[in-house]
Protein backbone atom coordinates (compact mmCIF):
# COMPACT_ATOMS: atom_id res chain seq x y z
CA UNK A 1 0.00 0.00 0.00
CA UNK A 2 1.24 3.47 -0.83
CA UNK A 3 1.90 5.84 2.07
CA UNK A 4 -0.04 8.78 0.62
CA UNK A 5 -3.52 9.01 2.14
CA UNK A 6 -5.92 11.49 0.53
CA UNK A 7 -8.97 10.30 2.45
CA UNK A 8 -9.25 13.38 4.67
CA UNK A 9 -9.03 15.74 1.70
CA UNK A 10 -11.34 13.78 -0.61
CA UNK A 11 -14.00 13.31 2.05
CA UNK A 12 -14.01 16.96 3.11
CA UNK A 13 -17.53 18.41 2.62
CA UNK A 14 -15.96 21.37 0.80
CA UNK A 15 -14.87 19.03 -2.01
CA UNK A 16 -17.60 16.36 -2.07
CA UNK A 17 -20.83 16.32 -4.05
CA UNK A 18 -23.63 13.80 -3.81
CA UNK A 19 -24.34 12.19 -7.20
CA UNK A 20 -26.55 9.43 -8.57
CA UNK A 21 -24.93 6.49 -10.36
CA UNK A 22 -26.97 4.33 -12.77
CA UNK A 23 -25.66 0.92 -13.80
CA UNK A 24 -27.40 -0.98 -16.63
CA UNK A 25 -26.66 -4.68 -16.94
CA UNK A 26 -27.83 -7.16 -19.55
CA UNK A 27 -28.30 -10.92 -19.41
CA UNK A 28 -29.88 -13.46 -21.73
CA UNK A 29 -32.82 -15.43 -20.33
CA UNK A 30 -33.69 -19.06 -21.03
CA UNK A 31 -35.65 -18.05 -24.14
CA UNK A 32 -32.73 -16.18 -25.71
CA UNK A 33 -34.20 -12.74 -24.94
CA UNK A 34 -32.04 -9.94 -23.57
CA UNK A 35 -33.10 -8.86 -20.08
CA UNK A 36 -31.98 -5.43 -18.97
CA UNK A 37 -31.55 -4.67 -15.26
CA UNK A 38 -31.03 -1.14 -14.01
CA UNK A 39 -29.51 -0.45 -10.61
CA UNK A 40 -29.55 3.08 -9.21
CA UNK A 41 -27.18 4.19 -6.45
CA UNK A 42 -28.31 7.45 -4.82
CA UNK A 43 -26.18 9.84 -2.78
CA UNK A 44 -22.78 8.53 -3.85
CA UNK A 45 -20.01 10.80 -2.51
CA UNK A 46 -17.63 12.05 -5.19
CA UNK A 47 -15.20 14.88 -5.66
CA UNK A 48 -16.15 16.29 -9.08
CA UNK A 49 -13.74 18.46 -11.05
CA UNK A 50 -13.99 19.93 -14.57
CA UNK A 51 -11.72 18.18 -17.06
CA UNK A 52 -11.96 20.42 -20.13
CA UNK A 53 -13.90 23.42 -21.33
CA UNK A 54 -17.14 23.10 -23.24
CA UNK A 55 -16.77 22.47 -26.97
CA UNK A 56 -19.64 22.86 -29.46
CA UNK A 57 -19.78 20.02 -31.98
CA UNK A 58 -22.07 20.57 -34.97
CA UNK A 59 -23.49 17.67 -36.97
CA UNK A 60 -25.99 17.78 -39.87
CA UNK A 61 -28.96 16.93 -37.64
CA UNK A 62 -27.88 17.99 -34.18
CA UNK A 63 -25.58 20.04 -32.04
CA UNK A 64 -23.67 18.71 -29.08
CA UNK A 65 -21.95 20.74 -26.42
CA UNK A 66 -19.33 18.31 -25.23
CA UNK A 67 -18.20 18.63 -21.67
CA UNK A 68 -16.22 16.38 -19.41
CA UNK A 69 -15.55 15.92 -15.72
CA UNK A 70 -13.15 13.91 -13.60
CA UNK A 71 -14.48 12.28 -10.44
CA UNK A 72 -12.67 10.83 -7.44
CA UNK A 73 -14.58 8.36 -5.28
CA UNK A 74 -14.35 5.27 -3.12
CA UNK A 75 -17.40 3.90 -4.95
CA UNK A 76 -16.38 1.19 -7.44
CA UNK A 77 -17.44 2.69 -10.77
CA UNK A 78 -17.69 0.45 -13.81
CA UNK A 79 -16.76 1.05 -17.41
CA UNK A 80 -18.30 -0.93 -20.25
CA UNK A 81 -18.02 -4.73 -19.88
CA UNK A 82 -19.48 -7.78 -21.62
CA UNK A 83 -22.55 -7.61 -19.37
CA UNK A 84 -22.89 -3.93 -18.42
CA UNK A 85 -22.96 -0.54 -20.04
CA UNK A 86 -20.62 2.11 -18.68
CA UNK A 87 -21.95 3.72 -15.51
CA UNK A 88 -23.93 6.93 -15.88
CA UNK A 89 -23.42 9.75 -13.39
CA UNK A 90 -26.08 12.37 -12.72
CA UNK A 91 -24.44 15.52 -11.35
CA UNK A 92 -25.50 19.15 -11.29
CA UNK A 93 -28.53 18.43 -13.49
CA UNK A 94 -26.48 16.78 -16.23
CA UNK A 95 -25.84 13.17 -17.21
CA UNK A 96 -22.30 11.91 -17.82
CA UNK A 97 -20.96 8.53 -19.00
CA UNK A 98 -17.83 6.96 -17.54
CA UNK A 99 -15.19 6.82 -20.29
CA UNK A 100 -12.10 5.65 -18.44
CA UNK A 101 -11.24 4.49 -14.94
CA UNK A 102 -7.97 4.65 -13.03
CA UNK A 103 -7.79 2.37 -10.01
CA UNK A 104 -5.88 3.85 -7.08
CA UNK A 105 -6.98 1.18 -4.61
CA UNK A 106 -3.45 0.97 -3.20
CA UNK A 107 -3.90 4.45 -1.72
CA UNK A 108 -5.54 4.41 1.72
CA UNK A 109 -9.10 3.06 1.55
CA UNK A 110 -9.03 2.67 -2.23
CA UNK A 111 -9.88 5.48 -4.60
CA UNK A 112 -11.16 5.46 -8.17
CA UNK A 113 -10.53 8.30 -10.60
CA UNK A 114 -12.87 8.31 -13.60
CA UNK A 115 -13.06 10.55 -16.65
CA UNK A 116 -16.66 11.14 -17.76
CA UNK A 117 -18.23 12.84 -20.78
CA UNK A 118 -21.55 14.63 -21.18
CA UNK A 119 -24.35 12.49 -22.65
CA UNK A 120 -26.95 15.03 -23.79
CA UNK A 121 -27.68 15.83 -27.43
CA UNK A 122 -29.90 18.61 -28.72
CA UNK A 123 -31.73 18.66 -32.04
CA UNK A 124 -30.79 21.55 -34.29
CA UNK A 125 -33.46 24.15 -34.76
CA UNK A 126 -34.78 24.75 -38.27
CA UNK A 127 -34.94 28.43 -39.19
Amino acid sequence: MANLDLTELLTDPDFIDSVTVTRIGQTVDGHGMVVQATTIYDDVAMAVQPATGRVLEMFPDLERASDSIVVYTEFMLSGVTDTTQADQIEWNGKSYTVQSINDYSNFASGWIMAACTLRSLAARSVV
